[in-house]
């Protein structure tokens, strides 16, 4: 089995890094792009045919802006494959489109969903 991660913390979203002509260090992303990440994350996973899905170990997403919409979960995914983390006060989860500081303490937790992909990966190999 191939593993393939996708790694999406503090969701860089379109524009928000950008990569000069001539060689110079890539610009710091734009906080305002937050969550944007994991919702594309979200619903690619969707989206990807039946038997891709059957090859992808987990997902896990930070501060997705989808939580809420679809019940904790992506449709037509194993819910037992996704882990979606939402720090306790991050209005994002809960669909309200306001970026509040907890929304930027997700690095803390990224042990949590490495852990959460290595136990995946290993379960399926």
């Amino acid at each position: 089995m191939r593993v393939c991660v996708y790694y999406s913390l503090f969701g860089l979203g379109r524009g928000s890094l950008s990569r000069p002509k001539k060689k110079k260090k890539w610009k710091a992303p734009n906080r305002d792009k937050n969550s944007q990440g994991a919702a594309l994350t979200h619903r690619a996973v969707e989206a990807v045919p039946q038997y891709v899905k059957d090859r992808i170990a987990g997902v896990v997403t930070f501060g997705d802006t989808q939580t809420l919409q679809d019940g904790g979960r992506i449709r037509g995914y194993p819910v037992e494959r996704t882990l979606i983390i939402c720090n306790t006060g991050d209005v994002i989860c809960a669909g309200y489109m306001w970026v509040v500081p907890v929304h930027f303490y997700y690095m803390q937790r990224v042990p949590e969903g490495l852990a959460f992909l290595i136990a995946r990966i290993l379960m399926s190999t």
